[in-house]
């Protein structure tokens, strides 16, 4: 296994160093697990089989599924760099990192209806 080594930037000391490249290693190993789980498993699932339920069959409601998310993630793409630039700009990436998986997690009590 590799180990990646970063250089230390100057002007922070090392323990304020360790702890943010700790602090992000828990946030990425988190989103990745729920990524993993509740996208890739879950969601596809529930989709088909409790939301498309009205739908003609499993088949269309996998489509539906497939077509809101090649939307979905067009959209990311499109607006990752636009946000990020605005996020380096403004010199807020903490705002942002607190606003948008706040905003994220709004529509998902909507699942339950």
């Amino acid at each position: 296994m590799a180990t990646v080594t970063a250089k230390q930037p100057e002007g922070i000391n090392p323990q304020e160093y360790q702890r943010r490249i700790r602090a992000w290693t828990m946030y990425d190993w988190a989103n990745s697990a729920f990524a993993t789980t509740i996208l890739a498993a879950v969601l596809p699932i529930y989709f088909s089989q409790v939301a498309g339920s009205t739908l003609p069959s499993a088949t269309v409601a996998t489509t539906y599924w497939s077509y809101g998310l090649s939307i979905s993630l067009f959209i990311i793409a499109i607006l990752s760099p636009i946000l990020g630039t605005i996020s380096d700009v403004m010199r807020g990436k903490k705002r942002f990192l607190a606003f948008l998986p706040e905003s994220a997690s709004l529509p998902l009590p909507c699942l339950s209806w």
